[in-house]
């Protein structure tokens, strides 16, 4: 009767010693301050969007016009995602959803890839664009899972009082 007193009191302290150090495990590992934010987009004055970023999910800044009207140039471009379902019928379409194209951020990036100028949220048809300083940049989108991502990333020159523009396809690699 002993024994069996003392094996329960050694079982318990099995049991907190284990239930202790995955706790413990659990706190260290914990991806803390890590917030998912809501994939909305927010229109800006010069026709770009700005998706939500930020510990507090605020919409990103708008871009600023810092340089004069002669030295810019347009940058836009049209994405295109598909396919959607594995079998789409004649009159059901299967298009994407705007969330699916506010989760494909774009990203405007100098020409050495060193700084992020713009990061653009294409609207609900998947269109983007923003105003920028002629320059080169280097044009990349968010990258998700298996898809296959034709038009970026992509070295894109804008002219002053010109729009250049490019297209992204993203294969989902559904069939």
């Amino acid at each position: 009767m002993i024994w069996l007193g003392k094996l329960g009191i050694w079982f318990w302290m099995v049991v907190v010693l284990i239930g202790g150090v995955s706790g413990i495990l659990y706190f260290f590992h914990a991806p803390l301050g890590q917030v998912a934010c809501t994939q909305e987009a927010k229109q800006c004055s010069d026709g770009s969007y700005v998706g939500r970023t930020g510990p507090n999910c605020e919409f990103a800044a708008c871009p600023t016009a810092t340089s004069s009207q002669d030295d810019t140039g347009m940058f836009q471009g049209k994405m295109v995602i598909g396919p959607i379902c594995p079998v789409e019928q004649v009159g059901h379409p299967c298009n994407p959803t705007p969330q699916m194209y506010a989760a494909h951020q774009v990203f405007v990036y100098s020409s050495d890839r060193l700084r992020l100028i713009r990061t653009l949220t294409p609207d609900a048809q998947g269109n983007y664009s923003t105003v920028l300083p002629a320059d080169n940049y280097l044009v990349d989108v968010q990258h998700k899972g298996i898809e296959a991502i034709k038009g970026a990333p992509v070295t894109v020159t804008v002219v002053a009082g010109q729009t250049a523009q490019i297209s992204i396809d993203i294969d989902t690699g559904i069939r």
